[in-house]
């Protein structure tokens, strides 16, 4: 996953990386440095919430 938001910030310049996530996977992706935005939200009949990589 670190290679992967290496790979994201060097291919596409971006400081901003925003994904939605599952929502079992929360502290995964907050232990990566990720942080929730706004409230939980059903995909395709699944928790999911936003988060932000800054």
């Amino acid at each position: 996953m670190n290679a992967s938001i290496k790979a994201i910030r060097i291919h596409f310049k971006v400081s901003k990386i925003e994904i939605s996530a599952q929502c079992y996977l929360k502290r995964f992706y907050n232990n990566l440095g990720f942080n929730e935005v706004g409230e939980e939200y059903f995909e395709d009949n699944i928790p999911h919430i936003a988060m932000i990589k800054e």
